[in-house]
């Protein structure tokens, strides 16, 4: 039995009737989306479904309509059925962030596209700078549905890329609190020097971040998220973070330690590797006080790999990473 798919609804329901899924979609403004101010149902073949459970229709074009409908009126059920039983891993099964539905609403009534990259994939790209969908729709026996597996990749992909790019810049912005902290004797032991930890003692100025009171000039070089998540903590943006006190031969000016007489005085270092390789991040990171943040990817093992690093040492494993990729605004 073919699938049809056709405009009259005037509620947005689902039902289930005669071996068809109707989904039917409500009235919405749909002069500020794009096309026409009409309403939408679509019916599927459950015969078919029953090898593709997601719907396919005649036109990319109507795919990315009921989308658009799914989207604007947060309906789970919508979304289940245009991405198939995988949907969750695309969205929360709570339900969609309010705030990002809006702004692919709002996106979307700027501009829309679908960009060809074959004869059977398209992709949505929308708003001013061509936001591209990361689902791809590609033309199937059945017809035009979504990719639902290659979305999946694609958004776990632009995550890590956000995550990556996210720790780079904390990395930069511990070292500028480093620099910060050196300004003056923080813990007043006579000694000017760099803070061996995060979060400070109790009562104390030994790290890069201590408690003030609000209203206070006080300030820490590091504010409390960094602190919390932190070298010291736990895991900050996907990564889990090391301070190193020493250098190898590898670095500019040779082997050394970075603690003299029990101050950090002669440099600073941190290094960050993936909470979860290839989930939260897939490189890692390193930066000194010289400033220049060096890569690798130490693979799945990367924690043990972390684990016996005792300073900062950028061989021919590490790769220098040029400053405009330390730029979150690229993503």
């Amino acid at each position: 039995m073919k699938k049809t798919t056709y405009i009259n609804s005037q509620k947005f329901r689902s039902s289930i009737h005669a071996g068809f899924v109707a989904l039917s979609l409500a009235i919405i403004p749909w002069g500020n989306l794009g096309f026409a101010q009409e309403n939408v149902e679509m019916e599927v073949d459950l015969a078919n479904m029953e090898e593709s459970p997601q719907a396919h229709f005649g036109a990319p074009e109507e795919l990315v309509n009921h989308l658009v409908i799914a989207v604007a009126r947060a309906d789970k059920e919508a979304l289940e059925i245009l991405f198939g039983d995988k949907w969750t891993d695309l969205i929360p099964s709570d339900g969609l962030d309010p705030e990002a539905a809006d702004k692919f609403l709002s996106a979307w009534a700027m501009s829309n596209t679908l960009i060809p990259e074959d004869q059977t994939t398209r992709t949505l790209a929308v708003g001013a700078n061509g936001w591209t969908f990361p689902v791809p729709i590609v033309l199937t026996e059945e017809g035009w549905g979504f990719d639902t597996d290659a979305g999946i990749d694609e958004v776990r992909s632009r995550q890590i890329g956000r995550n990556e790019l996210s720790v780079m810049q904390a990395l930069l912005a511990y070292r500028d609190a480093q620099f910060e902290y050196s300004s003056m004797d923080r813990d007043g032991d006579g000694v000017v020097e760099y803070a061996q930890k995060v979060l400070s003692s109790p009562g104390a100025k030994d790290g890069l971040y201590w408690e003030t009171e609000e209203g206070s000039d006080d300030l820490s070089p590091l504010g409390p998220l960094f602190a919390e998540g932190g070298p010291d903590e736990g895991t900050y943006l996907g990564y889990r973070y090391r301070i190193l006190t020493s250098q190898g031969e590898s670095a500019d000016g040779g082997a050394q330690d970075y603690v003299v007489d029990g101050n950090m005085t002669g440099g600073f270092a941190l290094i960050a590797w993936p909470a979860e390789y290839d989930v939260t991040g897939v490189k890692s990171f390193i930066i000194n006080q010289e400033g220049t943040i060096y890569e690798s990817d130490l693979g799945p093992d990367g924690e043990a790999i972390v684990g016996e690093i005792e300073g900062f040492n950028p061989d021919e494993s590490w790769s220098p990473v040029p400053v405009a990729f330390t730029d979150i605004d690229a993503l």
